[in-house]
């Protein structure tokens, strides 16, 4: 069975996900896994959300496609995120 989005696509959470503890709904983010189909034909989507740094397990029908696509560089992680500066340390956009 054909996936539903293709990876790097960029989609927007539509609905609360059950299981997640943050607000996504209304969020974007980019796909960065999926899942086989279950016996239904549905997919589990690994969707990176830069706003938590994070990828959640989104169920497809919690998501819609954007459009449009990104690619593996637009992905923030957490630890750029929370980048943490110690006095010995210069961050390079201190120049």
């Amino acid at each position: 069975m054909k996936s539903k989005f293709e990876f790097f696509e960029i989609v927007r959470i539509k609905a609360d996900v059950p299981g997640i503890p943050d607000p996504l709904i209304g969020r974007e983010g980019l796909i960065s896994g999926m899942g086989d189909p279950d016996e239904y034909e549905r997919r589990v989507y690994g969707v990176h959300v830069n706003e938590y740094g994070e990828t959640f397990g989104i169920p497809e029908k919690y998501l819609e496609s954007t459009g449009h696509l990104g690619k593996r560089s637009d992905m923030i992680s957490r630890s750029r995120i929370q980048f943490c500066r110690s006095k010995d340390t210069k961050h390079p956009d201190d120049a």
